[in-house]
């Protein structure tokens, strides 16, 4: 079988899984996400006023968008479909670092029990992972950062949104960027000057959420 052709059916599979699972009766937790969804007396109160486990914001959103007496699948199709751009992303990050293989970590990915169950309940875990691996791969891309740089601000912002341990994630970045700059013998300016091009506004947005 060709490649291609094995990633086309790896990733199928995966969603295949994503989506039965879907079909089930919501959990307990999917249903407390879906009273504060309900309780919410618009939009932005589920961005600012309820802080809570239950409230991952980004879906809640979706939650209230869906609307009430909708069956359960439609209240996890947010997070179904982040699972499949998940195995996507994964493949193509596989890619760059052995092509020849990459077909291993999209296996194990779409035959994982946490990114299956992740990608099949209507929470924000799902969205989350598929914001930050779409952040990683325009952090280590290469070329201008014009439109490279807002669209990885965008990813982090609503990755932060979809659930708030998302903030460890881009501080592990961040750390990585400083580490990597000191590698490749950047001066100080330089290392700190592209620290604040990529991870500002991230972090800005992240405080301003968290502490409006």
């Amino acid at each position: 079988m060709n490649r291609p052709a094995a990633t086309i059916l790896m990733v199928l599979l995966g969603a295949a899984l994503m989506a039965a699972c879907s079909t089930g009766t919501l959990w307990f937790d999917e249903i407390l996400s879906l009273q504060w969804a309900k309780s919410a007396e618009n939009p932005w109160q589920l961005l600012e006023l309820y802080r809570h486990d239950n409230n991952h914001p980004l879906n809640s959103l979706w939650i209230m968008a869906v609307g009430e007496g909708q069956p359960p699948w439609a209240y996890r199709l947010l997070s179904v479909a982040s699972g499949i751009a998940s195995l996507v992303l994964i493949h193509r990050i596989a890619r760059r670092l052995s092509p020849r293989f990459a077909w291993v970590p999209l296996a194990l990915s779409a035959t994982s029990f946490p990114l299956v169950l992740y990608s099949s309940e209507a929470r924000g875990y799902a969205p989350a992972i598929a914001c930050l691996l779409g952040a990683y791969l325009l952090l280590a891309g290469k070329g201008g950062t014009a439109w490279r740089a807002p669209l990885f601000w965008l990813l982090c912002t609503l990755a932060v949104l979809a659930h708030g341990t998302a903030a460890t994630i881009l501080a592990a970045m961040g750390t990585a960027s400083i580490l990597r700059g000191i590698m490749e013998k950047q001066k100080a300016a330089a290392a700190l000057g592209n620290l604040a091009l990529w991870f500002a506004v991230p972090f800005l947005a992240t405080a301003a959420h968290w502490y409006s």
